[in-house]
């Protein structure tokens, strides 16, 4: 009745020892977690599996990773477009930020005597599409240009370079831009001189101390702060309010 000498490798209980040796195995493999919920132990939320991810905090991760890449990919898909084609990119954004300043502007209008609201004019979405497409794009680029060239040249107090640039603009340029401006809108809208005349000598003075109001301080901000080939767009983000305002004000007219 003795076991062979050669015990759990014998043929006879092979089998036998091997259903024993993974039954002591997985004894053995219990986890300190298990143990405990066999002796009926508290488990503390320390005690579990710190490997173990929250879905949302990693869907959270993941979607805000993306956004991020994407405000990346697109800020310098941007700027490999101005320094490929910096007219025409900087046109078509000011082509865009003009539309947009006319679309708020007709919402922000007040309803029509019969309670209705005004709808979009195709006609004056064309007009200040052709303004930022065809005039404030290619014009502003040169603009800056000219003034970072020439203001360099006088050899300036760094602290006086940003003042000479927003009194040039504002002073110098502002007013018979403005005037242009205006009319350019109002003619376009009416093909009619006389009327166009009228309007430019009714809103001028207004338009231009708003202007003042506005676009020094953030003239200032662009000559000091914004790198040279971005101070158009930076004036694109000021002039979709300035476009909301000239909607309304030539629509007034």
């Amino acid at each position: 009745g003795k076991i062979p000498s050669g015990g759990r490798n014998s043929s006879t209980f092979g089998p036998i020892a091997v259903i024993m040796e993974a039954e002591n195995n997985s004894k053995d493999s219990v986890s300190p977690l298990e143990e405990k919920v066999q002796r009926g132990e508290d488990v503390s939320p320390l005690d579990t599996n710190t490997t173990a991810q929250s879905p949302p905090v990693s869907r959270a991760v993941t979607s805000n990773n993306w956004l991020t890449q994407l405000v990346k990919d697109a800020v310098a898909a941007y700027s490999n477009e101005l320094k490929v084609s910096p007219i025409r990119t900087k046109a078509i954004t000011s082509c865009v930020i003009s539309m947009l300043g006319e679309l708020i502007g007709t919402a922000l209008k007040p309803r029509k005597a019969d309670g209705t609201r005004e709808t979009v004019s195709l006609r004056r979405m064309a007009v200040f599409a052709g303004y930022g497409l065809v005039i404030t794009g290619p014009f502003f680029h040169w603009w800056y240009g000219f003034l970072e060239k020439n203001v360099s040249a006088m050899k300036l107090p760094s602290y006086l370079v940003s003042i000479v640039k927003v009194a040039i603009t504002q002073i110098v340029m502002t007013p018979p831009f403005l005037v242009f401006t205006l009319a350019y809108i109002k003619y376009f809208l009416s093909f009619d001189t006389h009327e166009t005349v009228i309007a430019v000598k009714k809103t001028f003075a207004v338009a231009l101390l708003t202007n003042w109001k506005v676009w020094t301080v953030a003239q200032a901000v662009n000559f000091q702060v914004v790198p040279l080939e971005y101070r158009v767009l930076f004036g694109n983000m000021i002039a979709l309010w300035w476009n909301i305002y000239l909607s309304l004000t030539t629509s007034a007219n």
